[in-house]
């Protein structure tokens, strides 16, 4: 993947907390939440449950639990 392997691992982080940390839609948090999950590591996992908790929406409860099951981390 261009994130793992491009050099570009600290950018798509970025990018993804940035975007959770004020989604401007509950999809927006979501799809980032995944991103996170897919590519991120333990890092991520304070940030996907604090969002999940700040934001208070019940369909934010699925894409957080897949995030934090695809965790794999970096290693």
């Amino acid at each position: 993947a261009v994130i793992r392997a491009g050099g570009n691992w600290e950018v798509a982080m970025r990018v993804y907390k940035d975007v959770l940390a004020n989604p401007a839609t509950p999809e927006l948090a979501g799809a980032a939440m995944a991103g996170l999950g897919r590519y991120g590591d333990a890092t991520a996992v304070p940030l996907i449950l604090e969002a999940l908790a700040r934001m208070n929406n019940p369909d934010l409860e699925a894409p957080a639990a897949m995030a934090l099951g695809y965790l794999e981390g970096r290693e």
